[in-house]
């Protein structure tokens, strides 16, 4: 749940509409180099950071909700769980290379690539999860379209059903 309120969230402060119509745009294929740039940057983001997270959260979950399984099954369900985190994680940075490989250039991509290499890269990606959960604590349940509908419905009476 944590990584598909990130992921919305991320693309909700970014302007999701207009992305999705600029995305709709052919672009060029990016570059070889681009693509291998954009690989090393996207192998430190955001999303890939959260996935192990994500992903032990839910396990976690999963045993907490089935008491009954057994030592042996629970130690499978983890060991699925790691295999199906290791896919997800190949299809998010392959994902997010591309992305970030059409939207950026060699130049940033470069060097953001350097700056990841840094040490305060690395204590940054170690301390993000904990910094998103936090975040997201203190949030709390955020329901924004919720929150522009009842505001414009109190100033216009419209947009005031469901």
């Amino acid at each position: 749940m944590m990584l598909r309120t990130a992921v919305v969230l991320a693309v909700s402060m970014a302007g999701g509409g207009a992305m999705a119509q600029e995305s709709a745009v052919p672009r060029p294929a990016p570059s070889a180099e681009r693509l291998e740039l954009a690989r090393a940057v996207a192998a430190n983001g955001l999303l890939i950071s959260l996935i192990p997270v994500q992903t032990r959260g839910e396990i976690d979950g999963m045993i907490a909700e089935n008491p009954d399984l057994t030592a042996a099954e629970q130690a499978r369900l983890r060991e699925i769980g790691q295999e199906q985190a290791t896919a997800l994680e190949e299809r998010v940075l392959a994902a997010d290379a591309a992305a970030l490989a059409t939207h950026l250039s060699a130049d940033d991509l470069r060097v953001i690539a350097a700056f990841e290499r840094t040490e305060a890269a690395a204590r940054r990606r170690a301390a993000m999860p904990a910094i998103m959960v936090e975040t997201m604590q203190a949030l709390g349940e955020v329901d924004y379209g919720n929150g522009v509908k009842a505001a414009f419905c109190a100033e216009t009476a419209r947009l005031c059903g469901g």
